[in-house]
Protein backbone atom coordinates (compact mmCIF):
# COMPACT_ATOMS: atom_id res chain seq x y z
CA UNK A 1 0.00 0.00 0.00
CA UNK A 2 2.92 2.35 0.73
CA UNK A 3 4.39 1.71 -2.73
CA UNK A 4 0.99 2.24 -4.37
CA UNK A 5 0.51 5.51 -2.46
CA UNK A 6 3.96 6.71 -3.52
CA UNK A 7 3.22 5.87 -7.17
CA UNK A 8 -0.10 7.74 -6.96
CA UNK A 9 1.54 10.74 -5.30
CA UNK A 10 4.34 10.76 -7.86
CA UNK A 11 1.84 10.73 -10.71
CA UNK A 12 -0.14 13.62 -9.23
CA UNK A 13 3.08 15.58 -8.70
CA UNK A 14 4.09 15.13 -12.36
CA UNK A 15 0.64 16.20 -13.57
CA UNK A 16 0.66 19.35 -11.42
CA UNK A 17 4.21 20.25 -12.41
CA UNK A 18 3.39 19.81 -16.09
CA UNK A 19 0.30 22.01 -15.74
CA UNK A 20 2.55 24.93 -14.76
CA UNK A 21 4.40 24.77 -18.08
CA UNK A 22 1.97 27.00 -19.97
CA UNK A 23 -0.64 24.25 -20.03
CA UNK A 24 1.27 22.27 -22.65
CA UNK A 25 0.90 18.49 -22.73
CA UNK A 26 4.41 17.19 -22.19
CA UNK A 27 5.86 13.83 -21.24
CA UNK A 28 5.32 14.65 -17.56
CA UNK A 29 1.56 14.76 -18.10
CA UNK A 30 1.41 11.42 -19.88
CA UNK A 31 3.66 9.63 -17.41
CA UNK A 32 1.87 11.33 -14.52
CA UNK A 33 -1.55 10.11 -15.62
CA UNK A 34 -0.27 6.57 -16.10
CA UNK A 35 1.36 6.50 -12.66
CA UNK A 36 -1.64 8.09 -10.93
CA UNK A 37 -4.08 5.76 -12.66
CA UNK A 38 -2.31 2.52 -11.85
CA UNK A 39 -1.22 3.76 -8.41
CA UNK A 40 -4.83 4.48 -7.51
CA UNK A 41 -6.04 1.12 -8.82
CA UNK A 42 -3.34 -0.74 -6.87
CA UNK A 43 -4.09 1.24 -3.72
CA UNK A 44 -7.78 0.35 -3.95
CA UNK A 45 -6.92 -3.30 -4.56
CA UNK A 46 -4.64 -3.47 -1.55
CA UNK A 47 -7.24 -1.76 0.64
CA UNK A 48 -9.93 -4.21 -0.47
CA UNK A 49 -7.59 -7.13 0.21
CA UNK A 50 -6.98 -5.85 3.74
CA UNK A 51 -10.71 -5.51 4.36
CA UNK A 52 -11.28 -9.06 3.13
CA UNK A 53 -8.49 -10.38 5.35
CA UNK A 54 -9.98 -9.05 8.58
CA UNK A 55 -10.83 -11.76 11.14
CA UNK A 56 -14.43 -12.77 11.43
CA UNK A 57 -16.83 -15.34 10.12
CA UNK A 58 -15.13 -17.68 7.69
CA UNK A 59 -16.42 -17.33 4.18
CA UNK A 60 -15.78 -19.52 1.16
CA UNK A 61 -12.98 -18.37 -1.13
CA UNK A 62 -14.37 -18.43 -4.66
CA UNK A 63 -12.42 -17.37 -7.71
CA UNK A 64 -12.68 -13.59 -7.53
CA UNK A 65 -12.55 -12.95 -11.27
CA UNK A 66 -15.21 -15.46 -12.35
CA UNK A 67 -18.55 -14.80 -10.60
CA UNK A 68 -20.53 -16.57 -13.33
CA UNK A 69 -18.44 -19.73 -13.10
CA UNK A 70 -18.65 -19.72 -9.31
CA UNK A 71 -22.44 -19.31 -9.47
CA UNK A 72 -22.80 -22.25 -11.85
CA UNK A 73 -20.76 -24.59 -9.66
CA UNK A 74 -22.32 -23.41 -6.41
CA UNK A 75 -19.35 -21.44 -5.10
CA UNK A 76 -21.51 -18.36 -4.48
CA UNK A 77 -25.23 -17.82 -4.08
CA UNK A 78 -27.52 -15.98 -6.47
CA UNK A 79 -27.90 -13.18 -3.90
CA UNK A 80 -24.12 -12.65 -3.73
CA UNK A 81 -23.87 -12.84 -7.51
CA UNK A 82 -26.50 -10.10 -7.84
CA UNK A 83 -24.80 -7.98 -5.16
CA UNK A 84 -21.51 -8.13 -7.08
CA UNK A 85 -23.30 -7.04 -10.24
CA UNK A 86 -24.79 -4.01 -8.49
CA UNK A 87 -21.32 -2.91 -7.40
CA UNK A 88 -20.01 -3.40 -10.94
CA UNK A 89 -22.84 -1.26 -12.30
CA UNK A 90 -21.92 1.50 -9.85
CA UNK A 91 -18.27 1.13 -10.92
CA UNK A 92 -19.31 1.57 -14.56
CA UNK A 93 -21.14 4.81 -13.75
CA UNK A 94 -18.16 6.09 -11.77
CA UNK A 95 -15.66 5.16 -14.46
CA UNK A 96 -17.71 6.88 -17.19
CA UNK A 97 -17.86 10.02 -15.03
CA UNK A 98 -14.08 9.89 -14.54
CA UNK A 99 -13.55 9.43 -18.29
CA UNK A 100 -15.71 12.48 -19.06
CA UNK A 101 -13.85 14.54 -16.45
CA UNK A 102 -10.52 13.44 -17.93
CA UNK A 103 -11.51 14.55 -21.42
CA UNK A 104 -12.85 17.84 -20.07
CA UNK A 105 -9.48 18.82 -18.61
CA UNK A 106 -7.14 17.09 -21.05
CA UNK A 107 -8.08 16.17 -24.61
CA UNK A 108 -5.72 14.56 -27.09
CA UNK A 109 -5.27 11.15 -28.69
CA UNK A 110 -3.74 9.56 -25.60
CA UNK A 111 -6.37 10.88 -23.18
CA UNK A 112 -9.13 9.81 -25.59
CA UNK A 113 -7.74 6.27 -25.74
CA UNK A 114 -7.40 6.22 -21.96
CA UNK A 115 -10.99 7.41 -21.47
CA UNK A 116 -12.32 4.82 -23.93
CA UNK A 117 -10.38 2.08 -22.17
CA UNK A 118 -11.66 3.18 -18.75
CA UNK A 119 -15.29 3.03 -19.83
CA UNK A 120 -14.77 -0.19 -21.81
CA UNK A 121 -13.00 -1.84 -18.89
CA UNK A 122 -15.91 -1.12 -16.55
CA UNK A 123 -18.38 -2.36 -19.18
CA UNK A 124 -16.16 -5.41 -19.67
CA UNK A 125 -16.51 -6.24 -15.97
CA UNK A 126 -20.27 -6.48 -16.42
CA UNK A 127 -19.79 -8.53 -19.57
CA UNK A 128 -17.42 -10.87 -17.70
CA UNK A 129 -19.96 -11.15 -14.91
CA UNK A 130 -22.86 -12.03 -17.23
CA UNK A 131 -21.28 -13.96 -20.11
CA UNK A 132 -17.85 -15.14 -19.00
CA UNK A 133 -14.28 -14.43 -20.02
CA UNK A 134 -14.66 -15.27 -23.73
CA UNK A 135 -16.98 -12.32 -24.27
CA UNK A 136 -14.57 -10.02 -22.43
CA UNK A 137 -11.65 -11.10 -24.61
CA UNK A 138 -13.73 -10.57 -27.75
CA UNK A 139 -14.63 -7.06 -26.55
CA UNK A 140 -10.97 -6.25 -25.85
CA UNK A 141 -9.77 -7.52 -29.23
CA UNK A 142 -12.57 -5.74 -31.10
CA UNK A 143 -12.03 -2.45 -29.26
CA UNK A 144 -8.26 -2.67 -29.74
CA UNK A 145 -8.66 -3.31 -33.45
CA UNK A 146 -11.14 -0.48 -33.98
CA UNK A 147 -9.20 2.12 -31.98
CA UNK A 148 -5.89 1.06 -33.51
CA UNK A 149 -7.27 1.28 -37.04
CA UNK A 150 -8.90 4.66 -36.39
CA UNK A 151 -5.71 6.07 -34.89
CA UNK A 152 -3.63 4.75 -37.78
CA UNK A 153 -5.98 6.16 -40.42
CA UNK A 154 -6.15 9.61 -38.84
CA UNK A 155 -2.43 9.84 -38.03
CA UNK A 156 -0.28 11.88 -40.38
CA UNK A 157 3.16 10.39 -40.93
CA UNK A 158 5.86 12.64 -42.34
CA UNK A 159 5.75 11.76 -46.03
CA UNK A 160 8.20 14.53 -46.90
CA UNK A 161 11.17 12.47 -45.77
CA UNK A 162 12.41 9.42 -47.59
CA UNK A 163 14.26 6.55 -46.04
CA UNK A 164 16.62 3.99 -47.54
CA UNK A 165 17.08 0.56 -46.00
CA UNK A 166 20.43 -1.21 -46.13
CA UNK A 167 21.50 -4.73 -45.13
CA UNK A 168 25.26 -5.33 -44.93
CA UNK A 169 25.88 -2.25 -47.04
CA UNK A 170 23.41 -3.18 -49.81
CA UNK A 171 20.36 -1.07 -50.46
CA UNK A 172 17.29 -3.29 -50.27
CA UNK A 173 14.47 -0.74 -50.37
CA UNK A 174 13.26 2.76 -49.74
CA UNK A 175 10.13 4.52 -48.63
CA UNK A 176 8.71 7.57 -46.92
CA UNK A 177 7.84 6.07 -43.55
CA UNK A 178 4.11 5.93 -44.25
CA UNK A 179 3.79 2.16 -43.81
CA UNK A 180 5.90 2.05 -40.66
CA UNK A 181 3.99 5.01 -39.21
CA UNK A 182 0.67 3.29 -39.92
CA UNK A 183 1.76 0.03 -38.31
CA UNK A 184 3.25 1.81 -35.28
CA UNK A 185 0.07 3.80 -34.65
CA UNK A 186 -2.14 0.74 -35.17
CA UNK A 187 -0.19 -1.63 -32.93
CA UNK A 188 0.48 0.95 -30.21
CA UNK A 189 -3.13 2.06 -29.83
CA UNK A 190 -4.58 -1.44 -30.28
CA UNK A 191 -2.35 -2.96 -27.61
CA UNK A 192 -2.94 -0.05 -25.21
CA UNK A 193 -6.74 -0.21 -25.41
CA UNK A 194 -6.95 -4.01 -25.37
CA UNK A 195 -4.59 -4.39 -22.42
CA UNK A 196 -6.19 -1.62 -20.34
CA UNK A 197 -9.70 -2.95 -21.02
CA UNK A 198 -8.74 -6.45 -19.88
CA UNK A 199 -6.82 -5.26 -16.84
CA UNK A 200 -9.57 -2.91 -15.65
CA UNK A 201 -12.35 -5.44 -16.21
CA UNK A 202 -10.61 -8.10 -14.14
CA UNK A 203 -9.58 -5.55 -11.50
CA UNK A 204 -13.12 -4.18 -11.07
CA UNK A 205 -14.60 -7.68 -10.94
CA UNK A 206 -12.06 -8.73 -8.31
CA UNK A 207 -12.63 -5.62 -6.18
CA UNK A 208 -16.41 -5.99 -6.30
CA UNK A 209 -16.13 -9.69 -5.42
CA UNK A 210 -13.81 -8.95 -2.48
CA UNK A 211 -16.01 -6.15 -1.16
CA UNK A 212 -19.09 -8.43 -1.35
CA UNK A 213 -18.05 -10.77 1.44
CA UNK A 214 -21.39 -12.16 2.57
CA UNK A 215 -22.83 -15.26 0.94
CA UNK A 216 -26.56 -15.26 1.81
Amino acid sequence: MIISALVLAGGIFLILSAAKEDGQVVWKTIVGWILAFFGGILLLSMGAALVAAQPGKKEPHPKLTDPLGELRKGGISQARYDAIRRKETAALAGMVALAVALLAVWFNLFSLLLAISMAAGAAGALLLHSNGKNSLWLLSLFLGGVTGLAAALFSRPDNGKRYAYFINGFKVGEGNGGISGFLSAFLGCALLCAALTLALAYMITMLCSVLTRTNP
